[in-house]
């Protein structure tokens, strides 16, 4: 604000003046504009589910849920801070708090425990919480989704410049902890043996994952139309696939005896409709490979 002597009063007008000409009358009916109000006009122009059409997403997120959480947690703390006054350092400060901030889960474990009267085991569920160090790889997505929403302000006129473009690599994918690792024979073996019981389900999936290098979405989302178990080819359809290419074929490596299996598995999989709605595929297509 300026100290109310006329030059700085003139100063005040004058940099009022270029920035509407400069970026046009929304800056200046932005200049008020809270980290809450952008967090809810950002939501709801860019996170939804994905708008498919001719096999392309033309609007949307495909995975939506994530980008909600991470909004969520950047809102919570920035809240009501002018979008206008945060620096790179209030990220840098974002960015550090979020890697002293610990991961809190809570798992479910199967305990046997002796019935004293009937002398029978049964099984009881109790509760965990474990507690880890957040990796970097996730506070980075958190970031991205931070820079996009600042991007999309100043796309839209609210926001003269995003704070990341003076930040020092703030968002380092290369420090991030290598994920890639490729199991043996003797693992896939002992992998596979662990899937049984209420595991069972879970075996054809990652039979599939195993011989095709597919991605769990990719596996999720076939359809009957999409497996030839007879020549070991799949189809994967451009709008299951992460980077949205075009269609494509992969061929599986199987063997006839393999290529049985799975397809007798698979289909079980398929139309028992079992663990999740992805999973509930209504088709006869496939009946032949299965009589």
């Amino acid at each position: 604000m300026p100290s109310g002597k006329i030059t700085d009063v003139w100063k005040e007008v004058r940099s009022m003046r270029d920035e509407l000409n400069q970026h046009g009358e929304e800056t200046l009916n932005a200049d008020k504009m809270t980290f809450l109000t952008l967090a809810e006009k950002y939501k709801e122009a860019k996170v939804f589910p994905a708008i498919i059409k001719d096999g392309h997403k033309v609007a949307g997120l495909k995975s939506h849920k994530p980008v909600e959480t991470y909004v969520k947690i950047a809102s919570e703390h920035f809240g009501k801070k002018l979008i206008r006054s945060i620096k790179p350092r209030d990220i840098e400060n974002f960015r550090t708090l979020r890697l002293k901030t610990p991961v809190e889960i809570e798992i479910k474990k199967k305990v046997k425990e002796l019935n004293p009267k009937t002398k029978r085991q049964k099984y009881e569920i109790i509760k965990e919480k474990r507690i880890t160090e957040r990796k970097l790889s996730s506070v980075n997505r958190e970031l991205a989704t931070l820079r996009r929403m600042l991007n999309f302000a100043v796309n839209e006129g609210w926001l003269i410049a995003n704070p990341f473009q003076k930040t020092d690599k703030v968002i380092s994918n290369a420090s991030e902890k290598a994920r890639e690792r490729v199991l043996d024979y003797d693992e896939e073996i002992a992998l596979l043996n662990e899937c049984k019981d209420e595991r069972e389900h879970i075996k054809p999936i990652l039979i599939c994952a195993l011989d095709t290098a597919m991605r769990p979405e990719e596996i999720y989302k076939l359809i009957w139309s999409d497996i030839d178990f007879l020549n070991g080819i799949i189809i994967i359809r451009a709008e299951n696939t992460k980077t949205e290419t075009e269609t494509f074929l992969r061929y599986v490596n199987l063997t006839a005896e393999s290529v049985s299996e799975s397809a007798k598995s698979f289909g079980k999989f398929l139309t028992n409709k079992i663990a999740d709605a992805r999973y509930k595929h209504k088709t006869t297509s496939g009946k032949e490979y299965f009589n």
